[in-house]
């Protein structure tokens, strides 16, 4: 995997949804997880892919970068080492916080 950023896609059943592409897999237990943020509620749930339970359900929040921040480092709690994320640029895959001026300055 080229970097450990979290992407959604729009959940399969539940109207104003969205659900990670990827599932994680704790480095304790060994489960799966997915994110699945209510965006309506802007709540989001820790799901574990086995029985499709949620195994934690947030506050609500208001604003959508918290929400993402704030579910991003849940699931790191789980035991599972998201490190540090890299993004694909047009002039290649860089950290977070890279950027094009950067990369003509060098």
């Amino acid at each position: 995997m080229s970097g450990n950023r979290i992407r959604y896609k729009k959940h399969p059943t539940k109207d104003n949804c969205s659900l990670s592409i990827n599932s994680y897999v704790s480095k304790i237990t060994g489960a799966r997880y997915k994110i699945v943020l209510d965006l309506e509620n802007m709540q989001f749930g820790i799901r574990n892919e086995r029985n499709k339970e949620f195994t934690f359900k947030s506050k609500k929040y208001t604003n959508l970068n918290v929400l993402k921040r704030t579910a991003r480092s849940k699931l790191e709690s789980f035991g599972i080492d998201l490190s540090r994320e890299s993004r694909d640029r047009t002039f290649g895959i860089c950290d977070k916080g890279h950027n094009q001026h950067k990369e003509e300055n060098k």
